[in-house]
């Protein structure tokens, strides 16, 4: 942070509140703080603000967790709360975070307090973008200068109409809100009923012009009238956009009957037009400025003794200069004006980013004389920005649904062989070599799917020590089974590697990333070097680098002999979205998310390039602090079998439920199997006496997981359940924790993994 974070303290134990600065503190954290442990002085600290955090303990001789929490919330203030105690237990826990504590830690076990603080201030930061985003949005729903109506998709009820609206209309809020759009009885041209309405909802967008209204005092006006379908906060919804073209109606017709070419100028000029919002222009049949109102003059920021000097050359030249592409337009004016019978319309963009609705109208007089254009121009720039915030909205939404889905099956895929690699390496165990890589491999994808998933919920991964040597071993498999073979690979790793704290797919991601980027740059061939070497950075290095901090790390270098970065295109290379390769080669993205990857590990990424002579780029991801001892993270097969017990798997997936069969008999179990919660209920029902225990999966068709348990409670109310899913949110946890379901097994597992939960699923309680 920018500035000193401050951290409201709600401690009675002066030794417990330094234990947690000094935590915060190693975390890179500049902290100012203060310590309460009564309400009267929380309630004078909250006044006193303003706070980015408030760390409370549960238990104190005047005090409590809860009712600093129940404070804080009283105060209004939206700043993350955080328990932090030494005796809370898992039900205590479970009901803070349901009265609104943010995450709860234990006193003994404070490694989660950085991650969860800086999670909880980035969550604060994105909860302010996305209410000022809303509040620009309101503000430019309220302020625009044209009607519009907020409809659900679904049913055609109105949830909103802006001022506007109401005013050109003559009618109160209440008139509309609640009511079906068909009902209102103003736009029969359109939506005349509920088939009407149907139309629309199948249409992204929709525009009509002379939609004939009448108002509440009998006035008639002429509307252009447009439909936008999009998503907010998972609701299909549409917007009506009015706009009133009455008096731009009215000029077309008086210009198209005039015979006189000054009637058209006195219409023009007339104070009436000059109230408009449209910006006119008027040009005569040899193209030669006639007049424009003021509107026009404003909006295009025209000095006004150039509209009063009339001078075509100067007025083409001063609009020329405000466009953003003068050359596309002017050869648009061209073709409009050697097809000056017809009119035309489209949106132009000015250097200053605002965008103008452009319709331009020939002029004819009674005897079909034709005099010349008519333009008008609209400011659309707040209308477009409001719709491209909706759909910004509506596609990260859907970004997120869709990496969720796509986990979920990779799940279901994984599950099977991570299983059965286990059976088969004890049938065959002179092919471990071979197992060990599908095991690996499989694994990896594993890693993948969790970030899949991390994505969707907006979480992190999880970092565990890990020995960059493995991460090297890795890479130089996958390039030298993919990559072309004119790519000599080196591959330089010191034996004795420290480890490092960080999460595996991720730093797989950067190395892998980074290779891909190499091999680009040498589309002849060449080689690539890949090292990992241990480095210590003196305060004299690490104040000549960004980000760089004095200590020991692992250098994590990829060398290539390519075509090098030129000076000026190296300065932009961590932008997003910023790539010098074609669409069909990438997005922009790898370097940036390299970028930002080493960061969140605490280290800095470096790099050299020379134009001709290749690139290095060195990631520097610090040493582990708690020293170089790592407890192995194999378990071995666990001694556990069952003495002939039936369990009842039920899981929609046709792979993953024969494995599981397979495993189960492994350990000496007697599996029955169901293909969703109904086929669960009546394989319960027949077996009810001999089942001991049950396996559900959550997403199944016809009864899910959570029906499907709901109703075995009232059936076998203490049998053991556990469920096996991918994906779960926390609010879908609490609801199976309420049925007495507290064993969960992450998708995809291992067979031992599966022995193990149900080792702890039948131990005696």
């Amino acid at each position: 942070m920018s500035r000193p974070l401050r951290v409201l303290l709600v401690e009675d134990v002066e030794d417990d509140a330094l234990l947690v600065l000094r935590m915060l503190q190693a975390g890179n954290f500049k902290v100012e703080h203060k310590r309460v442990d009564t309400p009267e002085a929380m309630t004078a600290a909250l006044a006193d603000g303003p706070w980015d955090l408030v760390i409370s303990d549960y238990q104190m001789p005047k005090f409590s967790g809860g009712a600093a929490l129940a404070l804080l919330q009283k105060s209004g203030l939206d700043v993350p709360f955080i328990v932090v105690s030494g005796i809370i237990g898992e039900e205590i826990a479970v009901g803070m975070m349901r009265a609104g504590a943010h995450d709860y830690l234990m006193k003994g076990h404070l490694a989660r307090l950085v991650p969860a603080v800086e999670r909880e201030l980035l969550e604060v930061e994105q909860r302010r973008e996305r209410r000022q985003a809303e509040l620009r949005y309101r503000r430019l729903f309220e302020s625009a200068q044209e009607g519009i109506l907020i409809l659900d998709a679904a049913t055609g009820v109105i949830v909103d109409v802006n001022p506007f609206l109401i005013k050109l209309l003559g009618l109160s809020r209440e008139s509309f809100l609640g009511k079906k759009v068909w009902e209102l009885g103003f736009f029969m041209d359109i939506v005349a009923n509920e088939a009407n309405f149907a139309q629309l909802q199948r249409k992204d967008y929709a525009r009509y012009e002379d939609i004939p209204l009448e108002t509440s005092d009998g006035r008639r006006i002429e509307a252009e009238f447009v439909s936008n379908v999009y998503q907010v906060n998972q609701q299909k919804v549409i917007q009506y956009n009015i706009s009133d073209i009455t008096e731009r109606k009215r000029a077309e017709e008086a210009l198209r009957a005039s015979e006189e070419q000054l009637r058209f100028r006195n219409l023009i000029l007339s104070t009436q037009q000059d109230a408009s919002l449209d910006g006119i222009f008027v040009v005569d049949d040899h193209r030669r400025f006639v007049s424009c109102n003021r509107q026009f003059v404003r909006m295009w920021g025209f000095p006004p003794e150039l509209a009063e000097k009339k001078n075509d050359q100067l007025f083409l030249q001063f609009a020329t200069s405000m466009l953003a592409d003068p050359p596309a337009f002017l050869l648009r004016v061209q073709s409009i004006y050697e097809h000056r019978q017809e009119t035309s319309r489209e949106e132009i963009v000015l250097k200053d980013g605002r965008i103008f609705d452009c319709y331009s109208a020939p002029m004819f007089g009674s005897n079909d004389q034709y005099y010349g254009r008519v333009w008008y121009f609209r400011d659309i720039t707040e209308r477009l920005m409001s719709e491209r915030i909706a759909l910004r909205s509506q596609r990260m939404e859907s970004i997120g649904t869709l990496a969720g889905g796509v986990a979920h099956d990779l799940n279901n895929s994984l599950a099977p062989i991570m299983m059965g690699v286990e059976m088969l390496r004890m049938q065959y165990p002179d092919e471990s070599n071979l197992l060990d890589i599908l095991a690996t491999s499989a694994r990896r994808g594993a890693d993948m799917v969790k970030q899949l998933l991390s994505f969707a919920r907006g979480a992190e991964g999880e970092h565990v020590l890990l020995q960059p040597a493995r991460l090297v071993r890795e890479l130089e498999k996958l390039v030298i089974g993919t990559f072309p073979k004119n790519i000599q690979l080196v591959v330089e790793c010191d034996p004795e590697l420290p480890l490092v704290l960080g999460d595996p797919t991720q730093l797989h991601q950067v190395l892998l990333n980074l290779c891909v980027n190499a091999r680009d740059a040498m589309p002849n061939g060449g080689t690539l070097t890949l090292e990992a070497k241990s480095q210590e950075v003196d305060a004299i290095y690490a104040s000549s680098e960004p980000g760089a901090k004095p200590g020991k790390y692992v250098a994590l270098r990829v060398k290539d002999t390519g075509t090098g970065i030129p000076p000026k295109i190296l300065e932009r290379i961590f932008e997003p979205f910023y790539t010098t390769k074609g669409p069909e080669k990438g997005t922009g993205l790898g370097l940036s998310t390299v970028m930002g990857i080493i960061k969140g590990h605490g280290g800095f990424l470096q790099v050299h390039s020379q134009t001709g002579q290749g690139s290095t780029f060195t990631a520097y991801v610090p040493v582990n602090p708690a020293g170089n001892e790592m407890k192995s993270v194999i378990k071995t097969a666990m001694e556990f079998h069952g003495q002939g017990e039936t369990i009842l798997i039920v899981e929609d997936e046709t792979m993953v439920r024969r494995m599981m069969c397979t495993v189960l008999r492994h350990l000496n179990f007697n599996p029955l199997t169901a293909t969703d919660g109904a086929d669960g209920l009546v394989q319960a029902a027949l077996n009810r006496t001999a089942l001991r225990a049950v396996m559900t999966d959550l997403d199944m068709p016809h009864m899910d997981g959570l029906v499907f348990v709901r109703t075995l409670r009232r059936m076998l109310p203490d049998i053991p359940i556990m469920l096996t899913s991918g994906r779960m949110d926390n609010e879908m946890a609490e609801e199976f924790k309420s049925l007495g379901v507290t064993r969960f097994l992450d998708k995809p597992f291992t067979g031992e993994q599966l022995a193990e939960a149900l080792n702890n699923l039948l131990a005696p309680k």
